[in-house]
């Protein structure tokens, strides 16, 4: 896609509506971002650009069609935002895309981008306002909003793993545990996944709990089976955690030689992908198991 051309349609657009940069970014964002979202220097959040494009009074559509020969859909757009600001564990970020997204007319008309929506602001209300009560609520009822059959789609997926979160987190490890079940049996019945995250992530939760139950065996299998899946389909997510929780599995079970050497091929990935905020923690551990050992 050539962002740049989006860019110049819309001074082409606010140019012939007489429309000056400061109005057109009143309620949406700065003046200087909306003058390098026209030099081609920034490309706007796909929430930014819907309201741009009704205070031009185009579909936002329009923008995606002239930038590509395919039909760039909106929806993907906001979910490829939303995934990345989880990803950063922005939940800031996340809730000022839901708050902005349930305005758009698109929230009401269709169920599965709603049930997105929904999703993400049961997410923020948990980690930002921690009333579970109500976020458990929410994602129930997003859960709901969409086909109620034998297989589950992917958000429902995503919906079951975050109640199984909420769960966990209040100390209701049987109920976590089961929506995780619930998940892992679901992926064996979809042969493909356009997240392929999910499943590693299903496997991180449930080898977690394995943990806290004092499982410390079934949770190490549990994260071997996590970087199999990394290893089968060429995505690395959560490489490094996966194999801190394996040798952090083997410390718990006073395996310290087997602990320090699965925490050290730990950091050696932390440093590959420059995951900083890790290392230190994990040779603090590293040096105390060699005390014990």
């Amino acid at each position: 896609m050539d962002f740049s051309i989006i860019g110049q349609e819309i001074k082409n657009l606010r140019k012939a509506r007489n429309i000056s940069q400061k109005q057109l970014s009143e309620g949406i964002c700065t003046q200087a971002q909306i003058s390098n979202i026209e030099n081609g220097t920034v490309y706007p959040l796909a929430t930014t650009l819907y309201f741009i494009a009704e205070k031009l009074g185009v579909d936002v559509n329009y923008f995606f069609e002239i930038a590509t020969s395919e039909n760039v859909d909106y929806f993907n757009e906001v979910e490829y935002q939303l995934k990345m600001a989880r990803r950063a564990l922005d939940y800031k970020e996340i809730y000022r895309i839901v708050l902005a997204e349930k305005r758009n007319p698109l929230y009401q008309r269709i169920p599965k981008f709603k049930q997105m929506i929904m999703w993400h602001e049961g997410i923020c209300i948990c980690q930002l306002e921690e009333d579970h009560p109500r976020a458990l609520l929410l994602l129930n009822e997003a859960n709901l909003l969409t086909h109620q059959g034998p297989i589950l789609n992917e958000a429902q997926l995503q919906i079951h793993m975050a109640i199984g979160i909420i769960y966990v987190q209040d100390g209701d490890l049987d109920n976590g545990l089961k929506m995780f079940q619930i998940v892992a049996k679901q992926l064996t019945l979809k042969p493909i996944l356009n997240d392929l995250t999910i499943k590693t992530r299903m496997h991180y939760n449930i080898a977690r709990i394995f943990s806290r139950q004092g499982k410390y065996q079934q949770a190490i299998e549990e994260c071997k089976q996590a970087k199999k899946w990394c290893l089968s389909v060429d995505n690395l997510y959560l490489f490094g955690e996966l194999t801190y929780h394996i040798g952090y599995n083997f410390s718990l079970l006073k395996r310290y030689p087997e602990a320090i050497q699965e925490m050290r091929k730990a950091i050696t990935f932390f440093e590959i992908t420059e995951d900083y905020k890790h290392i230190e923690f994990v040779k603090e551990e590293i040096r105390s198991f060699e005390e014990k050992h």
